[in-house]
């Protein structure tokens, strides 16, 4: 029997992951992530000088496709990550990667994949970058762009060979509501803004809407790079208030969390991150109705017409008088929809795919961890402990469905009054080929009647009923033994336990399930359970 996860197979490969500067949190995220699964490798065109075309047919551009070539073979790469189309550059390191046999995966989405008329934004308004941009798609083996909206625009021009969403990483246990409620006040952030993404990002209609709202704090966050930047500041109301950009993350998601509402009134964005993570942390959203911020909020915020500024300002004072209810609402929908372990599970699968002999560690996930959790596990629990990495009722884990080979559940399904809510969760995480190991007290011993939060207590029989409504395969292992106190009722109790197989006089039992049901069935049910 396997209780702790191992590795699938043998060795891990190198992943060199191409990207255009190294201050992206979710990038750094994605090598976070693929780091479990691979060696990855950075590889930052800023860094060798590569980040425009003018400087690709020069002594620059020469001597970073020459490093990008001799770490293909030096370090013995099986798969090249591109996080964005860079012009020319991204199109040759494709081409030459598949020339040498490596895999090619591409993350598109952004200003590199559309072109938005309005603003006169996009890369792909020139003719020759559409050209550059289709060749890479046809040469690499999956494309994931950040949205279904970034994914619908790429499909309308382009036929890439795999395509599917991935959306960005959101770490919904890092970034969470604080215990007080946060004050009156809307926020709108961005790594820099210029008068390249000013109109892009919706700052001037941001600006204008604080004007409307002068009673209200209004806080744009990030760093001005030009006059027109410079520009803007001056000709902001009193209640606007710039914040270069904040450096490090605890600190932003600390502000996060003083906010009430998140603005995003961009003309374009590819997904979201920074709104994703103002939701995680309860602001509610207002974007505008452009390609994928719709897509993120759902409707769990509000969607005004791009560049309306009287509809901007009517959604604002909407969102502000939102309760603490409708913020929880929010949080939930980042946790059901954009949890990092989302982007795991498809990173696992990708990889997968394109290298069959990938090492895969298993996903382990624990129910109701508490303070003592199963080594390797992710604990899950509402209460907040050294051990717990992911606050949540185990009746409803913010996990994409069949992500985990393994499901812990210790002494937890005693602790509701219908323990089917909990294992309903546990079927839907598990995997098809995946196992589940639960444990419960005895019914006729102390442990069981000690604890006043216990409210299913059922013998062997019964658990074993109910659980193989669940699984084909159910495995009873004993816990220690009913009696503790005289050594030969101890000793005689020991031998029929172990020996003869007398399980009912265990002090607990651990069930090991496997092959879940696809139709599970509720084989007790109880009177007080019929309303359930």
């Amino acid at each position: 029997m396997k209780l702790h996860g191992q590795s699938r197979i043998q060795p891990v490969p190198n992943v060199l992951v191409v990207s255009p500067s190294h201050n992206d949190g979710f990038i750094k995220d994605d090598l976070d992530i693929l780091g479990r699964f691979v060696r990855a490798i950075p590889f930052t065109l800023a860094c060798w000088g590569g980040l425009h075309q003018r400087r690709f047919w020069g002594i620059r551009g020469l001597f970073v496709i020459a490093a990008f070539i001799y770490r293909l073979f030096r370090l013995d790469v099986q798969v090249v990550i591109f996080w964005f189309v860079v012009p020319l550059y991204t199109s040759f390191m494709a081409l030459i990667a598949r020339i040498l046999g490596r895999k090619v995966l591409i993350i598109t989405g952004g200003a590199d994949a559309v072109y938005v008329p309005d603003i006169d934004w996009g890369m792909l308004k020139s003719r020759w970058h559409r050209i550059d941009f289709g060749i890479a798609m046809r040469l690499a083996h999956s494309v994931l762009p950040f949205s279904d909206a970034a994914k619908q625009i790429i499909m309308q021009n382009y036929v890439p060979r795999h395509i599917e969403t991935a959306y960005p990483a959101i770490d919904t246990r890092f970034f969470h509501p604080a215990p007080n409620p946060p004050g009156p006040c809307v926020v709108t952030c961005c790594y820099e803004y210029s008068a390249g993404n000013i109109r892009q990002k919706g700052l001037n209609i941001f600006v204008e809407a604080a004007r409307r709202l002068p009673a209200i704090r209004f806080f744009i966050v990030g760093t001005a790079t030009d006059q027109a930047a410079m520009a803007l500041q001056r000709s902001a109301p009193p209640n606007v208030t710039f914040i270069p950009h904040i450096p490090t993350r605890a600190e932003y998601r600390d502000f996060l969390q003083t906010c009430s509402v998140y603005a995003q009134l961009s003309a374009h964005e590819g997904f979201g991150v920074s709104l994703a993570e103002a939701m995680a942390c309860g602001c509610v959203p207002v974007v505008s109705n452009r390609y994928a911020l719709p897509e993120v909020v759902g409707n769990c915020g509000f969607v005004v017409p791009y560049n309306d500024l009287e509809a901007t300002v009517l959604a604002l004072q909407k969102a502000l008088a939102m309760d603490s209810n409708f913020r929880n609402q929010v949080r939930r929908r980042v946790a059901a929809q954009f949890d990092s372990s989302f982007r795991v599970s498809l990173f696992e699968k990708e990889l997968g795919r394109l290298v069959p002999t990938l090492q895969i560690p298993l996903l382990r996930i624990e129910l109701g961890c508490g303070s003592e959790p199963q080594p390797g596990t992710i604990g899950v629990d509402l209460r907040i402990t050294a051990s717990t990495k992911m606050v949540s009722d185990v009746r409803a884990v913010g996990l994409r469905s069949e992500c985990a080979d393994e499901v812990y559940s210790i002494c937890v399904l005693e602790h509701f009054d219908n323990p089917y809510t909990v294992l309903d969760e546990i079927v839907r995480l598990l995997k098809p080929d995946g196992q589940a190991i639960l444990r419960m007290p005895n019914l006729g011993t102390y442990s069981a009647h000690l604890d006043p939060t216990h409210r299913f207590l059922a013998d062997l029989r019964l658990w074993k009923m109910i659980l193989k409504g669940y699984f084909e395969q159910v495995t009873v292992i004993p816990v220690g033994t009913k009696y503790r106190d005289n050594r030969l009722l101890v000793l005689l109790t020991k031998f029929l336990v172990k020996v003869l197989g007398f399980y009912e006089l265990a002090q607990g039992w651990t069930f090991v399930c496997r092959k879940k049901r696809a139709v599970p069935t509720h084989a007790y049910m109880g009177w007080w359970q019929e309303n359930h």
